[in-house]
């Protein structure tokens, strides 16, 4: 059975380190925020925080450093 998990992703800005991906991740509704260093730590974080092992692997991608995907894990169809 499939899940969804809700989380809040506060990301941290440095003007002097704008391509530095650094900020807090929070379960929602209850949890306490973790804050994570670099996209390898968000991550860690976000397989410690579902129980996911390695598979399938997220993948970032390299174009940009706040470009990362996930595997489809379920559709949402809206409407009637």
């Amino acid at each position: 059975m499939r899940t969804v998990r809700t989380f809040i992703l506060r990301l941290l800005v440095d003007p002097a380190e704008p391509d530095a991906l650094r900020g807090a991740l929070q379960p929602v509704p209850e949890g306490e925020a973790q804050p994570f260093a670099d996209e390898q730590a968000l991550l860690a974080l976000l397989r410690r925080l579902t129980g996911r092992r390695q598979s399938p692997p997220l993948r970032v991608q390299t174009k940009h450093p706040l470009s990362i995907a996930f595997p489809r894990e379920e559709s949402h169809e809206y409407g009637s």
